[in-house]
């Protein structure tokens, strides 16, 4: 189980990479339409991403209820935990 505070630095880690960015500043209110070359491409690639660093697997359809980093760190937060 991973809490929200082991969850940031890691995300930052994997969405700086996956955007080829040397630095990036997310927070809970942080979109898609905030992150340079975040495009459904790349939120594919992103989302893979996320769930090899973090050792779960999304539902399809459940990303696409989430509005900001902020919700997508939660639901790592519960994936992580095991809930389904």
């Amino acid at each position: 189980m991973f809490t929200r505070e082991q969850i940031w630095p890691r995300l930052n880690e994997v969405l700086a990479e996956v955007f080829q960015l040397d630095q990036i500043h997310l927070t809970d209110e942080t979109t898609a339409r905030d992150v340079p070359g975040w495009d459904s491409v790349s939120h594919i690639r992103a989302m893979v991403a996320i769930e090899r660093a973090f050792r779960i697997r999304f539902r399809t359809g459940e990303l696409a209820m989430i509005q900001n980093l902020g919700q997508l760190v939660d639901r790592i937060a519960t994936r992580s935990a095991g809930e389904r």
